[in-house]
């Protein structure tokens, strides 16, 4: 089952099916609010011409990607654009939306086991990704969000070898705002962190694959180094790089080990980001109580602090060169990774 607000006095369009069978279709109202409302079904036939996973470019480097790209339009008399898309077994695929400015698109992307994952883009004319790495017939479905309309271009990147991350710089380039790189790491259940050095004009976006195939999705600093690091869990992790909007250039990355310094609570310690890239990462033992964090930037740093001890990060607090304070809620007893780094690539 799934679920799909409709905004007061909005409407909603949402396919289902892809197999016979009955569906069930249960309205309500949010909190106590009610009303009257009209509800209706009709036969979908607008599917559009079907986007091959392209295999991978035999002439170019490990991990880089053949290509297909299509485009199409939403509007009022076809409210939902329908594209199959036929991914290899063996090879793992990167489905790129770009829409345009006035356009707010939701994809939904249909597994061939019947599962839907649906990504809402936000309206802001960026691309937006998905990954599969099964094998079998997807479906995508593109809507309008709240009646959104307007026209896009869809690509897909697909990827029959990854190239090895280690400690050592690894080079690649984006040439084109649908292309991509893929890259892959053994996650090692500790810590890891991911170093981007692009170049030119390049704004890296960069997508995170973990062994279970949940995705990240990770815009990086403008054209400024940037390392970010996380807890992973054993197994294959996949990193596919990308421009953000129609941005081009090369990058350099690598995935290391990152230094871990000891960060007792009440106490507090002196730190710094002496180059833009560099990161301060901290572990603080926990009885389980809920921890106040505070740092204080100095010297022009703009800084993020993010906990890094989890599945995937998430920001606690970032500041333009202000105090930053914030909680982290109660948890396990254990250790807590708070990791400290310079926004746009500031450094104090």
């Amino acid at each position: 089952s799934r679920a799909v607000d409709v905004v007061q006095d909005g409407s909603a369009t949402f396919t289902v099916g892809g197999s016979p069978g009955v569906f069930y279709v249960l309205v309500r109202g949010v909190g106590e609010s009610t009303g009257p409302f009209t509800v209706g079904a009709s036969a979908l036939d607008v599917y559009v011409e079907a986007l091959p996973a392209p295999a991978s470019d035999p002439g170019g480097p490990s991990g880089s990607p053949g290509r297909s790209t299509s485009e199409g339009a939403i509007a009022g008399d076809q409210p939902v654009a329908v594209i199959p898309l036929d991914v290899p077994a063996g090879t793992g695929v990167a489905i790129e939306v770009l829409p345009d400015a006035a356009f707010d698109p939701v994809l939904e992307v249909i597994s061939p086991d019947g599962a839907t994952e649906t990504i809402d883009f936000g309206g802001d004319g960026v691309p937006e990704f998905a990954t599969k790495w099964v094998g079998g017939l997807y479906e995508l479905r593109i809507t309008g969000f709240q009646g959104s309309t307007g026209s896009f271009q869809i690509g897909t990147s697909a990827f029959e070898t990854a190239e090895r991350l280690g400690e050592e710089p690894v080079g690649g380039s984006i040439d084109s705002e649908f292309d991509s790189m893929a890259f892959e790491f053994e996650g090692s259940g500790g810590l890891a962190g991911i170093n981007v050095a692009p170049s030119g004009l390049l704004d890296p976006v960069l997508l995170i694959v973990d062994p279970a195939g949940a995705t990240t999705l990770r815009d990086m600093a403008g054209e400024d180094p940037e390392s970010i690091v996380f807890a992973t869990e054993p197994g294959r992790y996949q990193l596919v790089v990308a421009g953000y909007g129609d941005t081009t250039g090369t990058f350099e990355l690598a995935v290391t080990a990152p230094e871990v310094a000891s960060l007792n609570v009440s106490t507090q310690v002196a730190g710094s980001i002496p180059n833009p890239g560099n990161v301060a990462v901290y572990e603080v033992a926990t009885d389980g109580s809920e921890l106040a964090v505070t740092v204080v930037p100095s010297g022009g740093l703009d800084a993020l602090v993010e906990v890094a001890d989890e599945p995937l990060f998430f920001a606690l607090s970032e500041e333009q060169g202000g105090v930053i304070e914030g909680t982290i809620g109660p948890r396990e007893e254990g250790t807590v990774v708070l990791v400290v780094s310079g926004i746009w690539g500031a450094t104090g």
